[in-house]
Formats: structure tokens, sequence, C-alpha cells
């Protein structure tokens, strides 16, 4: 007995401490989406040209070249499949760009202010200028004689109007060689009097005379205009050749045995369409006082089940756009470097990076008001933004388990609950993002598409990191004493489990990626049975001790995880006044960052009330095709 005593306190001080290393933490990352978002280029000159005031052109030209310059220069440094840039670069080319498009946020200029009124100063204020009420009583005057001055123009027209019409119908009517009456249009002596009269105007028909009456009572001559689609009886004969290329005239006899109108010739023209989708009606312009819609931008819809093409117009929702993709190259940067000890800190500041740069596109879309659903893309109106947000720091906070678990035997203050509160919020950071992913698949394609791939690799991360929480807590029980083996070995048991539902998990996520992106399934899967091979050989090990010395019950529950800890958050995307775009400067969302070529006359080399119709929303990838002969 005595030396059973002695051998269950040496076992008690040192042999937990020769347990089987730690579970590994996977490195294995989100893709940020199954297509880059990429764009067309846009030339600023051309695309604005309607837009610009006359006589303005050179005011305006160097901005305009800058643009287009800085937004190829942009495109060809976010372009994942071309660019070997590094994340700093990349990050100066988005900025230069955005900060030459924040100008559109500004108000519409008036080229030629309106000069102050050098009025009556009776009613001067106290900072020498005119008083409001003297100013709206002087406008008020002036309206009156105006509406009165137009009031007696108008009705001088329509008397002048009335003479003519009187003086019109008493004239007998001209009849060409066949007898038919000609119509005459009245020429109006008056401007004026015409366009009250609705006369002189190439766009309105000549009023139709009255046709000479025969001996039997009826009217002689042509027969009344064919209508299209008519099909009544009376005299009618075909529609001439007018009718024969129009398609439109006489021909065939009515419902009631006279000749119809109904029948339509087959145009020489006929277009040849397909069945599939068509380009969406012209969208009327917006005009907010702005310059933000004056032209059209097209970009990669990443939330389409399709992965077609969007074309926006507005310069806001482009700048999330640019800020998007400028997130996704970080995020690929992340995912594609190896993880080791000394990348590990740069990972960690892209992914923080890009969750910042992300909510600066929350921010942006926020700030370009309501807007019609078909006028915004499914990858900034639903919840992939928000997820990939917080997708970005749980990521990140996987670099800090890793970290934390290499250093813990050089480092005393890492201990296992600590590690166990770092797996448990990043737990529960993912089961937070469920809420808004499954927005994602509400569409009937999204549930077999990206909606069901960003699901499935939450559910497979959220029970990784859960039992990999409980594999710290049963550790830390079985080392502490034992009296805890019991409890300890629950908790083993309660990880082994989690990661075999991980192991499921994970692969309903290979399978929901297998059409949509690359994911190394065997480097998940191999992580995932190192994770067990882990627990089930300190599983042994303790249920050995208990079996042959201590006899501890094993409960049936286990225990209850540590609270969460975590102080990660996002670094903020700051924006430079300076056209290099360096660090600092104001937020990408707060207030507008002014360019130094944007000056008051390049405000005022625009018109917006000018901007052409933009065929805005969803580019299909078959049209109609052009009329042919």
């Amino acid at each position: 007995r005595l030396e059973r005593k002695e051998m269950a306190a040496l076992r008690a001080n040192e042999a937990w401490i020769k347990l089987p290393s730690m579970p590994p933490v996977t490195n294995i990352f989100l893709p940020t989406a199954p297509a880059p978002k990429t764009s067309l280029e846009v030339d600023f000159t051309q695309a604005l040209a309607p837009c610009i005031r006359k006589d303005h052109e050179a005011a305006i030209e160097p901005l305009l070249k800058a643009l287009t310059d800085a937004r190829k220069t942009a495109l060809a440094s976010l372009d994942p499949s071309r660019t070997i840039a590094s994340a700093e670069m990349v990050t100066a080319d988005a900025r230069k760009y955005l900060v030459l498009l924040k100008g559109f946020r500004e108000a519409a200029r008036d080229p030629q202010p309106p000069a102050a009124s050098s009025g009556a100063t009776s009613g001067a204020a106290s900072d020498g200028l005119p008083s409001a009420e003297v100013k709206v009583k002087g406008t008020a005057a002036e309206e009156a004689a105006e509406a009165a001055q137009k009031g007696k123009l108008e009705e001088d027209a329509k008397a002048k109007a009335c003479a003519e019409a009187k003086k019109a119908k008493e004239e007998k009517p001209k009849t060409d060689w066949l007898g038919r009456p000609v119509a005459k249009k009245p020429v109006a002596e008056d401007s004026e009097a015409a366009a009250a009269a609705g006369v002189g105007n190439k766009d309105q028909e000549a009023p139709v005379p009255a046709l000479p009456m025969g001996e039997d009572g009826k009217a002689v001559g042509a027969s009344p205009p064919a209508t299209e689609g008519a099909s009544s009886g009376g005299s009618g004969s075909g529609g001439g050749m007018f009718s024969m290329l129009t398609g439109k005239g006489g021909g065939g006899c009515g419902d009631d045995g006279g000749a119809g109108g109904g029948e339509t010739m087959p145009t020489t023209t006929k277009s040849v369409k397909k069945p599939k989708k068509q380009y969406e009606a012209t969208s009327p312009p917006v005009v907010d006082g702005t310059l933000r819609h004056m032209c059209a931008f097209v970009w990669r819809d990443l939330g389409d089940d399709e992965g077609c093409m969007f074309r926006l117009g507005d310069t806001i929702l482009e700048e999330a756009s640019v800020l998007f993709a400028l997130a996704q190259v970080l995020l690929q940067k992340a995912k594609a470097e190896p993880l080791n000890d000394s990348s590990a800190l740069e990972v960690f500041k892209w992914l923080k990076q890009s969750s910042g740069v992300l909510a600066c596109v929350l921010e942006a879309v926020k700030e370009s008001g309501p807007a019609p659903p078909d006028h915004t893309p499914d990858d900034l109106k639903n919840g992939l933004l928000s997820v990939l947000v917080e997708c970005s720091l749980a990521q990140a906070q996987h670099i800090t388990v890793r970290r934390a678990m290499v250093t813990m035997r050089e480092n005393k203050a890492i201990t296992h609950t600590l590690l166990a509160k770092l797996c448990n919020d990043t737990a529960e950071r993912y089961k937070a993002m469920e809420p808004a992913a499954k927005g994602l698949c509400e569409g009937g394609a999204q549930k077999e598409g990206v909606g069901a791939y960003v699901m499935a690799h939450l559910r497979y991360k959220q029970l990784y990191f859960m039992g990999m929480a409980f594999c710290m807590v049963g550790l830390d029980r079985c080392q502490s004493g034992p009296e805890n083996l019991g409890y300890g070995i629950r908790d083993l048991l309660t990880a082994k489990d989690l990661f075999d539902k991980a192991e499921l998990a994970a692969s309903k996520f290979i399978e929901a990626a297998r059409c949509l992106v690359y994911v190394d399934n065997l480097t998940i899967l191999h992580g995932l049975n190192d994770c067990q091979q882990a627990v089930t050989d300190i599983l042994d090990k303790a249920n050995k001790e208990n079996d042959t010395v201590y006899f501890k019950v094993v409960p049936e529950k286990p225990d209850a995880l540590p609270d969460r800890m975590s102080n990660l958050s996002a670094d903020k995307f700051e924006l430079s006044a300076g056209s290099s775009g360096g660090e600092g400067g104001a937020g990408s969302g707060s207030v507008v960052v002014h360019h130094p070529l944007w000056t008051e006359a390049a405000y005022a080399a625009f018109d917006p009330s000018k901007a052409p119709p933009l065929r805005l929303g969803k580019i299909p990838e078959v049209v109609d095709c052009c009329p042919t002969s």
C-alpha cells in the first residue's frame, strides 16, 4: 500500500507533463469568392462627353485623363490573375483612384452665378446686405408682371387662332386631278399665335378640311384614313404604297361587309431573337444635384449565380466595388501565403486590413442611398459583405491561436485555459455569422451556389474550434490533478465527438466548393485526422491511468467552456488627401476628400442634367441580335 501511494504521488506531480502534443490548428482559409472581382475599363473623356459644357473641355481635360489612368492602374493592380505587386502597392493604387473618385460626390456648380442685385438699401440688415423681405417682395412683383403679360399674349394668340380657323372653314377646299381634297396647312402670321393654335409645327398634323358633297348626299373623294387593327365596315380602299411598306392600311373584308383596315403586310426587316435573357430597359437619368450619376461602370457580380457582369450608375457604388476588389486581393494573399513563424504576422495584418476595407464597403453602400433593387448587384446588397467582414477577423484569430500554441512552452503566461478562451471566441464568431449567411441561400440557385458554400464552411470551422476548446479544457483538467481526471476524460470525449462532426461538415464544404472554387481537400481532411489522432492518444493515456490507479467516475456531461476572450479589431482603412494616396487623412466614408484637380472650374464644367440614359442592371450573356434585312 505504501508503494502505491508513493507511485500515485509521483504520477500526480510528473506523469501528466508527458502527455501527447496538442492537436494542430488548421491553416485553411476561406477563399473570398468563386471568381475575382473584375471590371471593364472606362474612358472618362468619352463617357462624360455628353455632360461637359461647351467651351469647358480644356478645364476638365487634366482631371478626366487622371481618372482614366488611375482607374486603369488600379484595375491592373487589383486583378489577381496578373498582379505580383505587394499589398502596400496595390492599396496605394486603389487609394489614388478612390481619392479622385470622391470628387463626384460634390454638387454641380453653376458656371455663371447670378450677380448680386444693387437694389434699395433701406431694408439692409446689420451685415450690410439687403433683407430677405425686400428680396421676396421684389421677386413677387416681377413674377406678377410677367404672369399678366403672358396671359395677355395667350388671349391675343387664341383670338387670332379662332379667326384663322373660321376663315379656313369658309374657303372652298382644293382638289387634285382625281377630285380628292388636298389638305392645306394654314400659315400663321404670328409665331406666338401659331404656337397657341397648334399650327406651324412640323410635328403636328394639319386639320383635315371638309369633303365635297355629291348629289346623293355622300362624300366624294378619298376613303377615310385606315387605322391599324380596325375591322369595321365602310368604304375604304388599300393604303397605297405607304401601306405596303409599313404594313398599315386597308385590305381584307370587315366584320359587316366593308373593306377592313386590320390586315397588315409583312415588313421587309425582321429581328432574329434568341430565347434567353434580354437587356433591361433604358434607365432614366437620376438627378439629385450631384455628379454621381453621369456615367456607368461594369463589374462582375460575385453574388450572381451565373457570374454575370453588372452595370452600375453611381460613383459611390463604384467606390464600393473598388474597395471590395481590394479586400478580395488582401484575403487571397493571406490564403496563398505559406503560414509559418515568419509570415504569421504578415498574414495577420492582411486579414485585419481586409476586414477594415470591407467595413468601408458597407458604409459606402449605405451612403449611396435607396436605389431600385435591379440597380444594385447582389454582392453589395445581400449578406455576403457582412459575412466577409466577420470572417476576416475570425480567420485572423486563427493566427492568434496558432502563435499562442507555438510559444506556449517559452511563455508561461499562455495556459490551456487561455487557449480554450481564444478557441471559444473563434467558434462563437463563426456561429454569429450564420444568420447573415442564410440570406445568401434565399434564392433558388444560391442554395447550391455561393450560399451553400459559405454556410458549409462556417459550420465546419465552428465545430472544429469548439472541439479545440473542449480539448484544451480536458488537458487542463487532466494536468491539474488526479481528482479532476474523470472530468478531463469527459471533456476529451466531447472534443473527439466534435472533431468527428467537423470531419462530416468539412466533407460537405468540399462538396459544395467542388463546382465553384478549388479547395485543398487533402490538407483539410489530413488536419482533422491529426486532431482526432492527437485526442485519441491523450484519451488512451488518461483512461489507462484512471483504470489502473485512480478509478475516477467519468461524468455524463462535459464542463462549461470558459468565457470567450479577444481584443481583436479591424484596421480602419483611410484615404489620404494627397494624390498619392498615402497613410492618414479622412476616412473612406466620413468626409469628402478633395483632390487638387477638382477645382471650381472643373465642377462648373459638368452639367449632370445632360447625362444620357444608362442601361443599369445585370448584363446577360445572350442578347437580341440587331435587326437584319
